[in-house]
């Protein structure tokens, strides 16, 4: 989603080259895996498709920086899967529940509660949940 947050705001695979501080091979790989994902060629498309989560995510994607790295990439690991069990969380739903509604295992939902919970430095789901509607996750 950094890729097409920045792509929305004109930048050139270039200036997103030089943001991240990586390679053009990688920055070009991005968009070929975006374009692989969604089965569409038109990154522009693409874009104004996911303009409304783009903004809504904004301040917590990896805008610059090096994004490529193990390290960086552990740390902005806000998928919609994340999202999802964030939100669920919010509405106060326990471990199992939320489980049961995404078809995955409870061990799952606490490796990705723990791990984002380590990601925003909260000591317990209650803190991760004001980190997270701080930072504009959560709305």
């Amino acid at each position: 989603m950094a890729y097409l947050a920045l792509f929305l705001d004109g930048l050139s695979e270039e200036e997103i080259r030089g943001r991240w501080g990586t390679t053009i091979e990688n920055v070009r790989g991005t968009a070929k895996r975006i374009q692989a994902h969604t089965g569409m060629d038109d990154l522009r498309q693409v874009a104004e498709l996911a303009r409304p989560r783009i903004e809504q995510v904004r301040q917590g994607l990896p805008l610059e920086g090096r994004v490529h790295s193990p390290a960086n990439r552990a740390k902005w690991t806000w998928t919609q899967h994340r999202l999802q069990i964030l939100g669920l969380l919010a509405r106060q739903m326990r471990r199992e529940l939320i489980a049961a509604e995404l078809g995955i295992s409870r061990k799952t939902v606490d490796n990705h509660i723990s791990d984002m919970m380590k990601q925003m430095g909260a000591k317990n789901w209650q803190g991760l949940l004001e980190k997270a509607t701080e930072k504009g996750l959560l709305v």
